[in-house]
């Protein structure tokens, strides 16, 4: 690992003593999610836990479609952007069982 930095810092002092010009690409900035906690009893949080792990998913993950999946049974009407976002997680974890 200590051998693949040094070439690194090789290159890169190489390029900057040859007055190379690099260039710089930053990532696309992703819309921040706001973060919401939420006081949930040990039972439920379990069984939140427990399903998680069954569908190979993280518990944050699963719980945040169920309150999307929740407003929409409500009538609250979610952005496109959102609803792709959902079929998108939906499609990259087919394993989940239908709901």
């Amino acid at each position: 690992m200590k051998d693949k930095k040094n070439d690194i810092d090789k290159d890169l002092e190489e390029m900057f003593d040859k007055g190379q010009k690099v260039e710089i690409v930053t990532p696309q900035k992703k819309e921040r999610k706001s973060i919401l906690s939420l006081r949930l009893d040990p039972e439920t949080l379990r069984e939140l836990e427990l399903y998680a792990r069954s569908i190979n998913e993280k518990p944050t993950v699963v719980a945040r479609e169920l309150i999307r999946e929740g407003l929409e049974r409500r009538g609250i009407t979610l952005s496109p952007e959102i609803l792709l976002e959902m079929l998108k997680e939906r499609l990259v974890n087919p394993a989940r069982p239908p709901r």
